[in-house]
């Protein structure tokens, strides 16, 4: 999508950490009714090797 884009859409980068404290909240949660769990959402992508991929006409500029 970064490509695609030109950089409109920049690629994210998250680390994901379970630490002693949330581990400790998660019977908590279920306790009060909720759910311990969060979701996140990614979109992963496969594309043709032989094809090259360019920013879309909307996000094209000489620099791109």
């Amino acid at each position: 999508m970064e490509i695609l884009t030109g950089g409109h859409l920049q690629a994210g980068w998250h680390e994901v950490v379970l630490t002693e404290e949330a581990k400790n909240m998660v019977p908590i949660a279920l306790k009060e009714g909720r759910s311990p769990w969060r979701v996140n959402t990614t979109i992963f992508a496969s594309t043709q090797p032989d094809i090259m991929l360019q920013p879309l006409d909307r996000f094209a500029t000489p620099v791109n």
